[in-house]
């Protein structure tokens, strides 16, 4: 199944990517692994995760407070947030 990015989305993953950058490259290193350990898991199973909505669910990171909010379509999986866990819970909704 093909993976698509809310432009926004992407815009948030960079912006978290940016912030491990500036701390240490094995941090970023470690945040890039994890991240697309999870898009692999969703893709290979979609429905796994939590719904927090008809479409839509949400998959954690381990060790980073980041969550994948991402809809489950006919042809493809849309990654509607890569959300901060702990600032404005819900502010991606918007983008449904």
């Amino acid at each position: 199944m093909k993976v698509r990015f809310h432009p926004i989305a992407r815009t948030e993953l960079r912006e978290a990517y940016d912030h491990y950058a500036m701390i240490s490259p094995v941090l970023t290193s470690r945040f890039a692994m994890e991240f697309l350990r999870i898009v692999n898991l969703i893709v290979e199973n979609p429905t796994a995760w939590r719904a927090i909505g008809r479409r839509t669910r949400r998959r954690n990171l381990h060790r980073f407070p980041y969550g994948v909010i991402y809809q489950v379509l006919e042809d493809h999986i849309r990654i509607v947030a890569v959300a901060h866990l702990k600032r404005r819970p819900g502010y991606w909704r918007k983008r449904l």
